[in-house]
């Protein structure tokens, strides 16, 4: 997380980017924990193929992250 807020921009449309940042993941936690509440294909025991595009995105991009703070300076 910390790694992404160095990356967003000091100012997006007049509102600082840490603030932005900080709801973005803000949102980002809201729905991974909506995210039983929201897949009703999940009752009839298979997933919805959105979500698991979204949660493997979300572990790529942690996986990128990690290793770009490794590498940075």
């Amino acid at each position: 997380m910390f790694q992404t807020l160095k990356y967003i921009p000091a100012e997006i449309f007049s509102f600082e980017g840490e603030v932005i940042g900080i709801l973005a993941f803000s949102l980002a936690g809201l729905l991974w924990v909506a995210v039983p509440f929201l897949d009703r294909s999940q009752q009839q025991g298979r997933g919805s193929r959105i979500f698991q595009w979204i949660g493997i995105g979300a572990v790529i991009f942690i996986v990128v992250m990690t290793i770009v703070s490794y590498v940075a300076d």
